[in-house]
């Protein structure tokens, strides 16, 4: 099935940037499990192409997940406030922001503690075979995501196998919380973005970062600013206020210069920095 998609948009970009760590390009498609569902899917000029299962032709997923509801050109307008920011936005015009699953993105930003983005795909992967369900999509097949009320049933050394090493105790504390309900994931995405983030940091293996990229990247907290070496980089080798700043500083800083679409600014500035040291 094919779709119309809002312009600017660009696959490529919007996968490859490292916010989301599951997608596999396969022979010019990109694969991944998404919320349950099989995604195939490959940009063919202005359209998307796509194939979902088990529920085919879903639609509303794939709307949802890529944010074709966000208004990129006004976003992209009113981050642009510099020569640095520009810059980033003219290479990468196109980048999106996904709606993750809040849980899958959770425990995958506990697993990038201390770790490389090739390697958080690797331990979602393995979390997700060992503890997750089988799709097939055509000749794709993938392992679902584990609920959090499997990965709560399972046990550290269960994690341990994974290959996730000390985040293992956190991902099952943060499973039992979640599959309790002690843990209102999706209830934080109708609170101030404070408020959100001060109940994430409460748990054991959640700082400011984590808070920060789950709150971005699947509950729909456009003002989050996670900052990470790459970001702390950029900002204070391009940014004279950041010259000498700590991350909290950086954080404030970028809130006032940016505005209440600082995460996208924070997402074009990563993708810049990291492609630039790979030059």
């Amino acid at each position: 099935m094919k779709i119309a998609v809002p312009a600017p948009f660009n696959l490529k970009y919007t996968l490859e940037c490292g916010q989301a760590f599951r997608w596999r390009e396969i022979d010019g498609w990109y694969c991944a499990a998404v919320k349950g569902q099989g995604i195939k899917c490959r940009q063919v000029g202005t359209d998307l192409e796509f194939f979902t299962a088990p529920q085919t032709d879903n639609v509303a997923l794939i709307r949802d997940y890529f944010r074709l509801d966000d208004n990129l050109t006004a976003i992209l307008r009113e981050i642009d406030k510099d020569d640095y920011i520009h810059g980033a936005i003219e290479k990468y015009k196109g980048l999106r922001l996904l709606r993750q699953d809040p849980w899958e993105c959770l425990v995958s930003y506990i697993c990038s503690a201390a770790s490389s983005v090739k390697k958080i795909g690797q331990d979602v992967d393995r979390i997700s075979k060992m503890f997750g369900n089988k799709l097939e999509l055509e000749s794709y097949l993938t392992h679902t995501f584990p609920t959090p009320e499997a990965l709560a049933r399972g046990c550290v050394a269960d994690l341990c196998a994974c290959s996730v090493g000390f985040r293992s105790e956190y991902i099952h504390e943060a499973a039992k919380a979640v599959a309790s309900r002690r843990l209102d994931l999706e209830s934080l995405r109708r609170k101030p973005y404070e408020d959100a983030k001060q109940i994430l940091l409460e748990y054991k293996g959640i700082g400011e970062k984590i808070a920060d990229c789950v709150l971005l990247f699947s509950l729909d907290k456009l003002e989050a600013f996670p900052v990470d070496r790459w970001i702390r980089r950029a900002m204070q080798e391009n940014y004279q206020e950041c010259r000498d700043a700590n991350d909290r500083e950086i954080r404030a800083f970028a809130s006032r210069h940016f505005g209440r679409y600082t995460g996208y600014a924070q997402e074009y500035i990563y993708q810049r920095i990291r492609d630039e040291s790979r030059a």
